[in-house]
């Protein structure tokens, strides 16, 4: 429906413009301008470059709705898959699942930034044959990276079994890592090339699929380890990319050239290397305090935690759209209108974001009681000011979030690092002895001043005279 309407939107637009040209052919503006009225005062602006102008907005508003609407779809798709395994698993047996997924999404975060986030800002930047072999080149890198690590762990885990002679699930929580970081790649790189559909397709795909075994383990009445959860998700990730990425990969196999992919990767690294240890340090300042709070105060406050990100993460949404959307926005406006036009309109779109976030996050602080009670009864009573804060600390990452773009569009990802490194910093000194004494409130607050942290440095680090332009050169 709202691509419907896009196009006929548009469809008014030409047909606007041709009636102008005609009356301009024919009759003359004399028609449509009073005696005083020169060419320039007519009623219908038909210039090209007000159609093409209108034509673009509407193209970005398209792609932009059809970003949020899937981001709603995964958002939506990983509440349901909490609120499942919440009333499958009991709150503590989720808070396994919750170290097994803070795992998993760190390996995606460290991967996708060394790869993915580079090739989005950088290749936005570019012809479309030259982003299409980068996103080839890329995609073999994320393969590379997935096989050494899986290779790793396997060898972890064998070594684990000789010496303790036990089983350990170091292979799993990779898996499932490296299906996320491929899946999430797959996302990046759908959205950059301007195949929105095809990231539906993937996202039903999987999703589908888990809706089907879940359906039946609940008809039947069977029950699954959380382990097997894991592995579910992890192998309907991993078939809804082979299903959708091969076959591209595979037709572009002959123009595939090792020298150029080596030029690319190298591109990429050099940028995203400061990038992926960014995500590192962001990981130990965030996920990794749900890991240390599992082994501190038991899985029981890490399944608090998991569910009230779970809630919050309704906004979610708005957060991935920033992520697939923003940078590639920038990288376009500052190569075709310059950086003090981007900056402008990048600030505008943030403030607008911001508004959204907060208006609905408010809701969620308003009725955190009564949300709680129905996600998990009365295991979760008395903890509603919990979810306050996690409501508070969601709007303070797009924050993070749309600084560290600007200084990303033109490779100086160094302030992104020493940010993320004082912030994680603060929140592993503070959060360690909070937890001990507050537990899982221990974790929010912790992170709370870590993104508080990481803002302010941002802030800092921009230049004075003109705060957060860009610079050509430099980092």
């Amino acid at each position: 429906m709202a691509a419907q309407a896009v196009l006929r939107a548009t469809a008014l637009v030409e047909t606007l413009s041709c009636a102008g040209a005609e009356i301009r052919g024919t009759h003359g503006f004399a028609a449509l301008q009073s005696p005083h009225m020169s060419e320039a005062g007519a009623i219908l602006p038909t210039s090209p470059s007000f159609v093409a102008g209108v034509r673009e907005r509407l193209d970005y508003l398209l792609r932009a709705g059809l970003v949020v609407g899937n981001q709603g779809l995964n958002s939506a798709a990983n509440l349901a898959i909490s609120l499942y395994l919440i009333r499958m698993l009991g709150v503590a047996e989720f808070g396994i699942y919750a170290v097994y997924f803070a795992t998993a999404f760190g390996i995606s975060a460290v991967v996708n930034a060394l790869i993915a986030s580079p090739l989005v800002s950088i290749a936005s930047q570019k012809a479309a044959s030259v982003r299409a072999a980068m996103i080839v080149s890329a995609s073999v890198a994320i393969t590379a990276i997935s096989l050494a690590l899986l290779l790793l762990a396997l060898g972890l885990d064998l070594v684990l079994w000789l010496v303790a002679g036990s089983a350990h699930k170091t292979l799993l929580a990779v898996a499932f890592g490296t299906s996320m970081a491929a899946s999430e790649f797959l996302r990046r790189a759908c959205f950059l090339s301007g195949r929105a559909d095809k990231v539906w397709r993937f996202d039903l795909l999987r999703y589908g699929l888990l809706l089907v075994v879940f359906t039946l383990l609940a008809w039947f009445n069977a029950e699954a380890t959380t382990a097997q959860y894991v592995l579910l998700m992890t192998v309907s990730n991993g078939l809804a990319v082979a299903v959708l990425a091969l076959p591209d990969l595979t037709g572009h196999a002959s123009s595939w050239s090792y020298k150029r992919a080596r030029v690319h990767i190298a591109h990429f690294a050099r940028s995203g290397r400061w990038l992926s240890l960014s995500s590192m340090l962001q990981f130990a300042g965030d996920h990794a305090l749900l890991l240390i709070a599992a082994f501190m105060v038991g899985p029981f406050a890490a399944g608090t935690i998991r569910i009230c990100q779970a809630i919050v993460g309704v906004v979610n949404p708005i957060l991935s759209a920033l992520e697939h959307m923003l940078p590639k926005k920038l990288g376009e406006d500052i190569r075709q209108h310059g950086s003090e036009h981007a900056l402008v309109a990048h600030r505008r779109v943030s403030m607008l974001i911001m508004l959204a976030m907060a208006s609905i996050l408010s809701i969620v602080a308003l009725f955190a009681p009564f949300i709680l009670d129905k996600v998990s009864g009365e295991e979760l009573h008395g903890y509603e000011m919990l979810l306050r804060l996690y409501c508070a600390l969601w709007l303070l990452y797009p924050i993070v979030q749309m600084l560290s773009f600007i200084f990303r569009a033109r490779g100086r990802t160094v302030p992104v690092l020493v940010s993320q490194s004082i912030a994680a910093g603060l929140a592993l000194a503070t959060s360690i002895p909070l937890i001990g004494q507050f537990g899982a409130y221990g974790v929010v607050w912790g992170t709370i001043i870590a993104q508080i942290a990481a803002i302010v440095t941002l802030v800092l680090m921009s230049e004075r005279k003109s705060p957060l332009l860009l610079r050509e050169n430099g980092r």
